[in-house]
C-alpha cells in the first residue's frame, strides 16, 4: 500500500513540478524529498489506528492544495531559488484567474444558450423560415460537396495511388491527349523506361459467355498479369494473376469481379476452380476482387472480370492503337521527369518507325487526373452555383435577423441599463444564430441525403466514381464547417447594427423610427440577393439553352425509330471469312422481312457507339504529302441498306450495292468534309483513295457516292472526314463485333425479341446485346449537359424563390414601421394610388441596382461557361435579358403585394398604431 501511495505522489508532483523549469538533478532530489516527507505523514496516520485508505488520503492531502504544496517546496528551499518560487506563485495566480474566466465564459455560453432558445421558442414563425432557409443552403451544398470530394478530391483506393499513371499517344493535330497505345510502342517503352517501378496494358475484351440460360456478351478486360501487383490491390477470394499466367497457353484465367460473383454465382464461396466458357474457349476462375474495386476508372462501364493479356511475337510488333498503359512511378520520380523521359523514347520510336509513328507525342498524367478531367469544370461550376444560394440564404437570414433584431431594441436597451456591454450583446445574438446555424445544419444533412439519393439516379453514366459518394465524416465536418461560416455571415453584421443601441431613444416610444442604419444594412443585403441570384439565373439560362440545342440538333442520322443491337461472331464458327457473309446476308433478309421494319443494315462501329477506327489514306493524283501529314479519316465497314436505315442523306452517287462482291472493282462512300477536303473538283465521284501511303500494296478504290455528314463522338464536335467501305470487300476482322441498324416504328421490346428469335434461327450460341435505340444512345451523350443543365437551374429557381422572400420581408417591414406615416398621409389626401408608388418605388430603386450588378457579374463569369455551351454565345443578350426581366417581374410583385396591402390602411387606425 506504501508503494501505491509513493508512486502516486511521484506521479502529482511530477505534474507540478514542470510549471518551475528545474534540472532533471533537481526535479529527482525534491520528488525524493517530498515523498519521504509524505511517506512519514502516511506512518504517523497509521501509528494512530487509520486505516490504509484514510492514511493515503491524509498524505495526498498534503499535495492536493496549492498552498500546502508551496509550504513543502520552501522546507527545501536550499535547492530551489527564490525567484523560481516566486514565478511558482505567480504561475498559480495566473492558473486560479484562468480557471475563474473559465467557469465565467462556460457559465455564460450555458446561459446564451438557454436564453437564444428561450427567444427563439417565443417566435415559432421567425424560427421556421430561418431554419428552412439555411437548411436549404446548407443541404445544397452538402450534397454536391459530397460529390466534389469523392470525384475530385479523393485518391483512388489504389496502394500510394499518386504514384500510378497512364501513358498516352497525344495527336497534336486533333488535340486528343489520351488516345490508346500500340503493343509496339507499349513494349519498346516499357523495357526502356527507368522511371517506371511497375508496367502493365490494358485492353477492352466483350466476350460472349455461354453455358448460362443465354449466350451473353460481356464487358471484360484483358490485362497484363502485373496490372494487380502494380495497383497493390489484394483480391477477396482466391488469387490474382502469377507470371506465369501470361505465357501462351496459360492464359485461359479469370478474375471475377465481385458484382458479377455476387449477380451471377450468389456468392459462391466455392466458385474459385469452376470453369467459364468465354469465346468458345474454358477458362478457369482463380479469384475474385473486393467489391470496392474498379478499373479502369475513367471507363464507366467497369469490367466484370479480368483475363491475362498475351502477345504474340507478330502480335508485340503491332501497330494497331487499342491499348491502355499504366505504370506505377518509382520512389523519387515526378510526373515532369517521367514526362521528359518519355518524350525522348517517342522521339527514339519515331525514329525507328517513322511511317507507323510520324509526329509522335506522348502524354503522361496521374490515373486519377484521367478519371476526372471530363467533369472536374463541371463539377466545380456545379459547387460555385451552390456556394451562390448558401450566400442568398445566408442573406435572407441576416435580414430576418435585422427585421427581428428592431423588435427588440427596447429588450437589448434594458439590458445594457443594467450593465450589459456591447460584445455581450454581440455574443448573445451570434449564439442566436449559431442556434439557427445548427438546425439548419442538421435539417440540410437531412435534406442532403434526400437529394443525393436522387442526385445518384440522375448522374447515372455522367460521373466517374459514383458508387463511392456517400455522406461520411468529412462530409459531416463539411456541414458543421459551413453552418457556422453561415451563422457568421447571417448573425454577425446584423449583430453588430442591432447592438448599437441608443438607450434613450430606445426606451421612449418614437425610438422604433430610428432605425436608418439597419435600413441601409437591409437594403444592401436585397441588392446582394438579386445580383447572386441574376448570376445563377443567366448561367441556367445558357445551360438550359445549351440542352435544348443538343436535344435538337441534327447529328446527320435519325434520331427517332432506329433500333440498333451488338452481334458478336467472336468465337462462333461464322467468324471465319468464307462463313461470314452468307451469315450476314442471311440474316439481314430475315431482320428485313420483319413486319414494321423500313431498312436494315450493318456496321462495324456506330456513331456515338464507343471505339471509333481511323486510317490514313492517299488520294490518286493529288501530290504526296510527308508521312507526317498524311491524310486521317474515320473508317468504317458497312452494307446496303445501313445508311437508310439510320436515314443518312446520300448527296450524290449511289449507295453500296448487291453487286459489290469481293470479285468486283473495290468502291468506296466518303462524307461531305471528306470530299470538300481532299477531293476538289467539280466531281469527286469516280475519284480514287487508296489506305496508306501511294506505295501501299491495298487497292485503289473508287469514290461512288458522298454522303451528308454525321456526328462521331460529342455533338459539339465539327465532323471528321469519314469513308465507308462495303463490308464484302474487307477483311472478316473488321466485323467481329457488329452493330445492327433497323428503322422500324414497331414496338422496341418486341422488335428487340422478334431479333433474338431470328439470330438465332441462324444460330443458338449467338447474343444479341446492348439494343438500344438511337434516341437512348443520344440521350446518355447529353446527361453530363442535362444534369449541369438541371442542377444549375434548380439552384437558381430556389436563388429566385428566397430572393422573392428576402424583397417581400423587407418591403413588408417597411411597410410596418411607416404605418403611422402612411396613415397621416392618407389622413391629409393621399391617394392609394400615391401610397403604392411610393411603396413600389422604394423597392424599384432596390431592384435596379441588384439588376444592374447582376448583370455586371454575369458577363464578367460568362467566360468560365464558354467550353459548356453550344449553340449559343456566352453573352448572349436574349438570355441575359430574359432572366433580367423574369427576376426583375418575380421582384416587383414580392414589393407589390405589402405595397397594395398598405393602400388598405385606415387612417383614424393608423394614427392610434402606438
Amino acid at each position: 500500500q506504501t508503494l501505491v501511495c509513493l508512486e502516486e505522489v511521484q506521479n502529482t508532483i511530477r505534474e507540478r513540478l514542470p510549471l518551475l523549469e528545474l534540472s532533471a538533478k533537481r526535479e529527482a532530489d525534491i520528488v525524493e524529498e517530498l515523498a519521504q516527507d509524505l511517506e512519514r505523514r502516511y506512518q504517523e496516520a497509521r501509528a494512530e489506528g487509520a486505516s490504509a485508505e484514510e492514511a493515503r488520503a491524509h498524505a495526498l492531502e498534503q499535495i492536493s492544495n496549492s498552498e500546502e504544496l508551496r509550504k513543502r517546496l520552501l522546507r527545501v528551499e536550499r535547492m530551489i531559488p527564490q525567484a523560481v518560487l516566486t514565478k511558482w506563485n505567480d504561475l498559480e495566480d495566473a492558473m486560479v484567474k484562468s480557471e475563474s474566466r473559465k467557469v465565467n465564459l462556460l457559465a455564460d455560453l450555458v446561459h446564451d444558450i438557454r436564453y437564444g432558445l428561450r427567444q427563439l421558442r417565443k417566435s415559432p414563425g421567425f424560427t421556421t423560415v430561418a431554419v428552412l432557409t439555411l437548411a436549404l443552403g446548407i443541404g445544397a451544398n452538402t450534397a454536391i460537396f459530397s460529390v466534389v470530394d469523392t470525384v475530385l478530391f479523393r485518391p483512388l483506393p489504389y496502394e500510394d495511388s499518386s504514384r500510378v499513371v497512364a501513358v498516352f499517344e497525344h495527336d497534336v493535330q486533333r488535340g486528343a491527349r489520351r488516345n490508346p497505345v500500340s503493343p509496339a510502342a507499349f513494349h519498346f517503352w516499357r523495357e526502356r523506361a527507368r522511371s517506371f517501378e511497375v508496367t502493365a496494358a490494358a485492353t477492352p475484351w466483350e466476350p460472349v459467355i455461354t453455358g448460362w440460360d443465354r449466350p451473353t456478351q460481356m464487358q471484360g478486360m484483358r490485362a497484363s498479369v502485373t496490372l494487380f501487383r502494380l495497383l497493390g490491390v489484394a483480391p477477396h477470394l482466391g488469387r490474382t494473376f502469377h507470371d506465369e499466367d501470361g505465357e501462351p497457353g496459360n492464359e485461359c484465367v479469370v478474375v471475377l469481379g465481385h458484382a458479377l460473383w455476387q449477380r451471377q454465382f450468389g456468392g459462391d464461396p466455392s466458385i474459385v476452380g469452376q470453369q467459364l466458357q468465354l469465346d468458345g474457349r474454358s477458362y478457369s476462375v482463380i479469384g475474385v476482387m473486393p467489391p470496392d474495386f474498379r478499373f479502369p476508372p475513367f471507363w464507366f462501364t467497369d469490367a466484370e472480370f479480368w483475363a491475362p493479356l498475351v502477345f504474340s511475337p507478330r502480335g508485340r510488333q503491332s501497330n494497331s492503337r487499342h491499348l491502355r498503359f499504366f505504370t506505377r512511378l518509382k520512389s523519387g520520380v515526378s510526373i515532369e521527369k517521367a514526362r521528359t523521359e518519355m518524350s525522348a523514347l517517342a522521339g527514339q520510336l519515331e525514329e525507328l518507325r517513322p511511317r507507323a509513328y510520324p509526329d509522335l507525342a506522348v502524354n503522361v498524367e496521374p490515373v486519377h487526373e484521367s478519371t476526372v478531367h471530363n467533369v472536374r469544370k463541371a463539377l466545380l461550376v456545379l459547387l460555385g452555383a451552390v456556394s451562390f444560394v448558401l450566400l442568398i440564404a445566408c442573406a435572407n437570414v441576416a435580414n430576418l435577423l435585422l427585421v427581428r433584431g428592431s423588435s427588440r431594441r427596447r429588450e437589448l436597451a434594458v439590458r445594457i441599463a443594467l450593465g450589459a456591454d456591447r460584445a455581450r450583446l454581440v455574443r448573445q445574438l451570434l449564439t442566436e444564430s449559431l442556434l439557427l446555424a445548427a438546425a439548419g445544419g442538421a435539417a440540410g444533412w437531412l435534406l442532403a441525403y434526400w437529394g443525393l439519393s436522387a442526385l445518384m439516379a440522375v448522374a447515372a453514366d455522367s460521373l466517374p466514381r459514383l458508387e463511392e459518394i456517400a455522406l461520411d465524416r468529412r462530409v459531416l465536418l463539411f456541414t458543421l464547417g459551413i453552418s457556422s461560416l453561415a451563422a457568421l455571415i447571417a448573425g454577425l453584421a446584423p449583430a453588430w447594427q442591432v447592438s448599437k443601441v441608443n438607450l434613450n431613444e430606445s426606451l421612449q416610444e418614437a425610438g422604433r423610427h430610428s432605425a436608418s442604419g439597419r435600413s441601409r444594412l437591409r437594403h444592401a443585403f436585397i441588392v446582394t440577393q438579386v445580383a447572386l441570384a441574376l448570376v445563377l439565373l443567366t448561367g441556367a439560362g445558357l445551360l438550359l439553352q445549351t440542352l435544348q440545342n443538343l436535344q435538337t440538333f441534327d447529328p446527320g442520322f435519325a434520331r427517332s425509330n432506329v433500333l440498333t443491337a451488338y452481334i458478336s461472331l467472336t468465337g462462333s464458327p461464322h467468324a471465319s471469312p468464307e462463313r461470314q457473309n452468307p451469315f450476314f446476308d442471311e440474316l439481314l433478309g430475315r431482320v428485313r422481312a420483319l413486319p414494321g421494319v423500313e431498312s436494315a443494315g450493318l456496321v462495324n462501329h456506330l456513331p456515338f457507339g464507343g471505339d471509333i477506327w481511323s486510317r490514313n489514306f492517299t488520294v490518286e493524283g493529288e501530290p504526296v504529302p510527308a508521312p507526317g501529314n498524311l491524310p486521317n479519316a474515320v473508317f468504317r465497314v458497312a452494307t446496303p441498306g445501313y445508311f437508310r436505315a439510320m436515314d443518312i442523306r446520300l448527296l450524290r452517287g449511289r449507295d453500296f450495292a448487291e453487286e459489290d462482291t469481293a470479285t468486283s472493282p473495290p468502291v468506296v462512300i466518303v462524307n461531305e468534309t471528306l470530299a470538300r477536303r481532299f477531293l476538289p473538283g467539280d466531281d469527286p465521284i469516280g475519284r480514287r483513295v487508296r489506305l496508306g501511303r501511294s506505295d501501299s500494296t491495298d487497292e485503289w478504290c473508287t469514290v461512288v457516292g458522298i454522303i451528308g455528314d454525321t456526328r462521331q463522338w460529342e455533338l459539339t464536335r465539327e465532323p471528321r472526314p469519314e469513308f465507308h467501305f462495303p463490308y464484302s470487300q474487307n477483311p472478316a476482322s473488321w466485323l467481329r463485333i457488329t452493330t445492327l441498324a433497323v428503322r422500324s416504328a414497331a414496338d422496341v421490346p418486341a422488335l428487340v425479341r422478334a431479333i433474338e428469335t431470328q439470330v438465332h434461327a441462324i444460330d443458338p450460341s449467338l447474343p444479341v446485346s446492348r439494343a438500344r435505340t438511337m434516341e437512348q444512345i443520344l440521350d446518355i451523350e447529353v446527361r453530363p449537359q442535362r444534369l449541369n443543365g438541371v442542377l444549375v437551374g434548380i439552384f437558381a429557381a430556389l436563388a429566385l424563390v428566397l430572393t422573392a422572400v428576402g424583397i417581400y420581408g423587407v418591403i413588408a417591414f417597411a411597410v410596418a414601421q411607416r404605418t403611422q406615416e402612411i396613415g397621416v398621409r392618407m389622413a391629409l389626401g393621399a391617394q392609394p394610388g400615391n401610397i403604392l408608388r411610393l411603396i413600389v418605388g422604394q423597392g424599384l430603386s432596390l431592384l435596379l441596382l441588384g439588376v444592374g450588378l447582376g448583370l455586371l457579374a454575369s458577363f464578367a463569369l460568362a467566360r468560365l461557361l464558354e467550353s459548356f455551351l453550344f449553340g449559343i454565345s456566352a453573352r448572349d443578350p436574349i438570355t441575359f435579358g430574359g432572366v433580367a426581366l423574369l427576376l426583375f417581374v418575380v421582384a416587383l410583385l414580392a414589393c407589390y403585394i405589402p405595397a397594395r396591402r398598405a393602400t388598405k390602411v385606415d387612417p383614424m387606425v393608423a394614427l392610434r398604431y402606438e
